[in-house]
């Protein structure tokens, strides 16, 4: 039941807020923002009602899965999809079960870097399909363009003072609030990057095929993720487009 309204909220809820945005003529990235935010105040709501319970999100969640980690355990041919042909069904289970815990602590990342992404792609085809009808809209500026401020920095010091504030109530492990708290700061930055990249690339006049080649494995490798996160933060700092722009 959690999981699957986790999976519905990070669906849904972008594209009512999007479209709520849109008609009140808010501007597109602070609604884009405002969804990322609600979303995660949400979780945050799940998160606190499952522990007055008695027992934390993520322990509700992973006995969700069980009967999946049964059912693969059972099927010769899901675990060979999975890597663990060959291997005692106790320990494919204790594989699979340390897998699935790993992701399950990663939900609130996982969420709001969901949200952001769909909450952009609702903006964007609600917006174009307005404006074909001929409603005025403000449109998204080109994603080449885009840049966070520069108090962001702050925002992420803020952020991690946050999270130990919830680490101190033990609402959630400390390992998973880490972990939760770089995967969202390392997208953030990585989104910077990916924006300052596409700027180059056609400033450069690159090939599109090749362009988008280079973008697919930045974005598709944890390496490429990584690389882009450290060069959205250093044109954070330096301003790389603006010293292009000035050659």
């Amino acid at each position: 039941m959690y999981l699957f309204t986790i999976m519905l909220l990070t669906f849904i809820l972008p594209l009512i807020i999007v479209l709520a945005g849109i008609k009140k003529n808010n501007v597109p990235y602070a609604v884009i923002l405002q969804s990322a935010l609600v979303l995660g105040f949400l979780l945050v709501m799940l998160f606190g009602f499952a522990w007055a319970t008695g027992e934390p999100l993520g322990a509700l969640i992973l006995k969700e899965i069980d009967l999946t980690v049964k059912t693969i355990v059972e099927t010769p041919n899901l675990l060979k999809i999975a890597g663990l042909q060959g291997i005692g069904k106790v320990e494919a289970a204790n594989l699979l079960t340390e897998a699935y815990a790993v992701a399950i602590n990663m939900i609130p990342s996982t969420m709001i870097c969901w949200g952001l992404i769909f909450s952009y792609f609702d903006y964007k085809l609600i917006s174009n399909n307005m404006k074909k009808r001929g409603k005025e809209v403000l449109m998204l500026p080109d994603f080449s363009d885009f840049s966070l401020p520069r108090r962001a920095i702050y925002g992420c010091l803020l952020i991690y003072v946050l999270s130990w504030m919830v680490v101190g109530l033990k609402i959630v492990s400390e390992d998973a609030m880490l972990l939760n708290v770089q995967a969202i700061i390392e997208f953030v930055f990585a989104v910077q990057g990916f924006a300052v990249v596409i700027y180059t690339t056609k400033q450069k006049k690159m090939n599109k095929i090749l362009r988008w080649a280079i973008y697919i494995m930045l974005f598709v490798s944890p390496f490429g993720r990584k690389f882009l996160a450290l060069f959205g933060f250093f044109d954070l700092l330096v301003g790389i487009r603006q010293k292009l722009e000035n050659k």
